[in-house]
């Protein structure tokens, strides 16, 4: 029967295993020596606490995912990607995928086995577009006041745009001056199927701009990765 701690010692051993299996050799193997004692290990740590924590919201029900080998599959795969992401935040999101792959009975386990891995594919800022994308802030003050334009002349000499991209700059700085790179996310989240085309040749301005452009399908693998409440 599983419980909550050997849940716990699962995750554990997955962490040493991708730990033990990295090539060794030269300055390699003293590299990869530092790391386990270091990097390697509070990475592990922080990872088995967030998990720690997760299973303690569906502990009622380990008794009933005894039985559930593709839980019991997850846990492994969600392990393997956490201990190879880079932020904290990310690792967070693999232990909400968790306790959803438990708990979340609106989407069905294909679609989990294949979140799980864009959730791998995906960069943090990648998902950080992504959910800001999720949203419909038409009606709120989420940007810069100069985006609404009321000059039309104004209007018609800016780029169509602009105005998207003071929208998500101005919530992911990170993303400021680096326009290429954000139609490049922007294009691999359309083919992926979670949000609507966007390109400068059909683009809103002012407030119009920070509608909801995700699709049905987005706004699964969002709530997928998010703590539910």
């Amino acid at each position: 029967m599983i419980s909550k701690e050997s849940a716990k010692e699962f995750a554990i051993a997955t962490a040493k295993g991708v730990i033990s299996t990295m090539p060794a050799g030269g300055l390699v193997a003293e590299y990869i020596g530092l790391a386990k004692d270091r990097a390697a290990s509070k990475i592990m740590q922080d990872w088995i606490a967030l998990v720690d924590v997760r299973l303690a919201k569906i502990e009622s029900d380990l008794e009933t995912l005894a039985d559930d080998e593709f839980f019991y599959s997850f846990l492994h795969t969600a392990t393997l990607g956490a201990m190879k992401a880079l932020q904290k935040e990310k690792r967070e999101m693999y232990a909400n995928a968790l306790v959803n792959v438990a708990t979340l009975n609106t989407i069905t386990d294909e679609k989990k086995a294949v979140f799980i891995w864009q959730l791998d594919k995906y960069s943090l800022v990648s998902i950080k577009v992504l959910h800001l994308l999720s949203q419909d802030n038409t009606a709120t003050k989420v940007f810069n006041q100069n985006m609404n334009v009321q000059n039309h002349v104004y209007a018609r000499m800016r780029n169509f745009d602009d105005d998207f991209i003071t929208y998500v700059t101005d919530n992911i700085p990170e993303l400021k001056n680096e326009k290429s790179f954000l139609y490049l996310i922007l294009q691999t989240l359309f083919i992926d199927g979670l949000i609507e085309k966007v390109d400068s040749q059909h683009m809103e301005q002012g407030a119009a701009c920070a509608k909801k452009r995700t699709t049905l399908l987005g706004d699964e693998f969002v709530s997928f990765i998010k703590l539910q409440d």
